[in-house]
């Protein structure tokens, strides 16, 4: 599995907007594998397993809007840093919610390290507690109730 995350530039940093996972199973890596990267492209066709066509396409779509991209495999391991980047969170908020075990991590020596998946899961799912909350004071607002 392959997440493209498509980031907006901040003032102290890159926030993730969008990550979108794409499954590609045995037999899409190997068709994937078999392509020959050091043929000149202009003059070869090759068909892509259905799963690598969309995350390829999806990918030269960010790449033209501008946005910085990464191309992550979800079993890729982050640093505390690199995840707090992603989150658009400060490291040290990002340890206090590893040390509550909000988001799994591991040591790996004296520092700890967590999983792309882990922390793409948290980023989703706070996303989804946002929108809630945000349909809540709409509906608020809709029968007239204010604070």
């Amino acid at each position: 599995m392959v997440a493209i995350v498509s980031f907006v530039q901040k003032n102290c940093g890159m926030t993730a907007l969008r990550a979108e996972y794409f499954d590609l199973d045995d037999n899409d890596r190997r068709a994937v594998a078999a392509l020959d990267p050091k043929h000149e492209l202009r003059d070869i066709v090759s068909e892509l397993p259905p799963a690598a066509d969309r995350a390829v396409r999806r990918f030269i779509e960010e790449l033209g809007g501008g946005a910085p991209l990464h191309l992550i495999p979800v079993d890729a391991e982050l640093t505390t840093q690199q995840a707090a980047d992603m989150l658009g969170l400060s490291r040290t908020y990002l340890v206090r919610l590893i040390d509550q075990s909000v988001i799994p991590a591991h040591m790996a020596g004296t520092h700890r390290r967590l999983k792309a998946s882990d922390v793409l899961a948290y980023r989703d799912e706070r996303e989804r507690r946002y929108a809630a909350l945000e349909e809540m004071a709409h509906a608020e607002e809709a029968i007239g109730l204010t604070y």
